[in-house]
């Protein structure tokens, strides 16, 4: 039996809640007349959204999935309250606190943005650490599981970040983290620093943050894998095994010296003398081949070594540091002080970034079968892709709908289509648990940490994590927006950032 075409459906429009009729076998034209009625907001101003879509008046309704009793939300401005409303004082964005804004992305999306943290003075560099970290749903389900009454200063400040995060996930309000920040000045007390002359605290540097705060969790946090073996969470989640090998550069027929290595992120090098860096991939490499100096036993004195690096256990989760401050000496000849200060070259980083170059032969192994596989689902989705569309193209002719002449504008409506179903597939596959599936070697991005300024003791830092899709979440502090990745790919330096 053949459900009814016209349902009554609940829209949203700014303050107000209206019952409007949509007969989803009709075209949107007329579901904008009857919103045209009932609200007086003209056809042409009108935007209509669904589940977080513009409609758009060549959509098939019927495909929408829309139901009875469905929320719709209409946003425009009714006639004869435009000019009144130009009357009024405009508010620009910039000028609206945290909470006005979170309140209209509410209104407009249905959706509660997470709650920022506020700056304690030039505390942004903890800020933005503590939201890169919170991105990591097994290292946050550890911290809120972490039960101890201790007082070891390092117990104390685990058990102050459970309590953050945890009245971070209940309320919508900018939280002022200061029980957090007072246990970190215990632990490492030169972050409680105040400036001379006041001003608030010293501005301190971020990856040293998220480093103190995962080295000052890691004994108390554990991680249960699939076989049921329990381990350190925070080696799990993080830690990178290197294959060393190094070899003298003066005496070839010293016998080469292999160490197994260990360390929780990598480095970006970009200041590499005459070879400068542009790509994010191209300063890893650069760091893990280095020129070192040490005792050659065949030579009985210092000699010139070449430390070449391969990957041998690759984490859940890699964290990479671009190497943008360095320290620069004192000169007499120009009167400079000695300083740390920024590289501002411009180095680029992928969506995805793959470092299968970087493996020895045993894991590139390892990592065969899993990039095989995953080759060949691509290739079973494409060719399902296919099946889907031309099926797409038959609805659309029987419905009397007109087709694109353009093959690709036409696909594109189509994968428009599939948007919020590949959105979610892709975003349960991105943050399946860890062990599940095969190893590839591919990591997507999902948290940036970017330090705004010219010099080490100055500037701003923000955080920016994956939300969802193609939407990720800026953390200015207690400021919370959402951007697009187009955003997060203009990060890569140049300038300030």
């Amino acid at each position: 039996m053949e459900g009814k075409s016209v349902l009554k459906v609940n829209v949203k429009w700014g303050r107000e809640s209206l019952s409007a009729d949509i007969d989803v076998k009709a075209d949107l034209t007329a579901f904008k007349k009857e919103l045209q009625r009932l609200t007086t907001v003209p056809i042409e101003k009108q935007k209509i959204l669904f589940k977080g879509k513009i409609l758009k008046d060549d959509m098939a309704l019927a495909d929408l999935g829309i139901t009875e009793g469905a929320a719709i939300m209409l946003m425009g401005a009714a006639e004869g309250k435009a000019l009144a409303e130009q009357t009024q004082k405009t508010v620009f964005v910039e000028d609206l606190t945290a909470q006005e804004k979170a309140k209209i992305f509410k209104e407009q999306t249905g959706e509660v943005l997470p709650s920022g943290l506020v700056n304690m003075g030039n505390t942004c560099y903890m800020n933005a650490s503590l939201q890169c970290l919170r991105r990591i749903n097994e290292f946050k389900e550890s911290v809120q599981k972490f039960s101890s009454q201790d007082t070891a200063p390092d117990v104390k400040l685990t058990r102050s970040l459970k309590n953050l995060m945890t009245y971070l996930d209940n309320t919508d309000e900018s939280v002022k983290p200061i029980e957090f920040f007072q246990n970190l000045t215990i632990i490492r007390p030169h972050f409680g620093e105040m400036q001379h002359g006041g001003g608030g605290f010293k501005q301190q540097d971020a990856d040293e943050c998220f480093q103190a705060i995962i080295d000052a969790v890691a004994p108390y946090l554990t991680y249960e894998n699939l076989e049921g073996d329990k381990e350190n969470l925070i080696d799990f989640l993080f830690r990178i095994d290197f294959k060393a090998t190094i070899r003298n550069q003066e005496n070839p027929d010293e016998p080469a010296e292999t160490r197994t290595e260990y360390n929780r992120k990598l480095s970006c090098i970009i200041d590499n003398q005459k070879n400068p860096i542009d790509h994010l991939f191209d300063g890893i490499k650069a760091a893990l081949d280095e020129s070192v100096t040490k005792y050659s036993p065949s030579l009985s004195r210092d000699a010139e070594y070449i430390k070449s690096s391969r990957i041998s256990r690759l984490p859940p989760y890699l964290v990479v540091q671009k190497i943008r401050f360095l320290w620069k000496k004192a000169s007499d000849t120009t009167g400079s002080k000695a300083t740390k200060a920024k590289i501002l070259r411009n180095v680029s980083f992928p969506k995805i970034l793959d470092l299968y170059p970087l493996c020895d032969s045993e894991l590139q192994q390892k990592l065969d079968k899993g990039r095989a596989y995953e080759k060949k689902q691509l290739e079973e989705k494409a060719e399902s892709d296919k099946g889907r569309f031309e099926k797409y193209k038959k609805d659309l002719e029987l419905q009397g709908k007109m087709i694109a002449d353009d093959t690709r504008t036409l696909y594109k409506q189509f994968q428009e289509t599939l948007m919020e179903e590949e959105t979610k597939s892709h975003d349960e596959l991105l943050y399946r648990t860890p062990g599940t599936g095969l190893e590839t070697g591919n990591y997507q991005l999902v948290a940036v940490l970017t330090h705004k300024g010219r010099t080490s003791d100055s500037g701003h830092y923000v955080g920016w994590v994956h939300k969802k899709g193609d939407d990720w979440l800026k953390y200015d502090d207690d400021v919370v927006s959402v951007v697009k990745f187009e955003e997060i790919s203009n990060l890569r330096g140049g300038g300030d950032w």
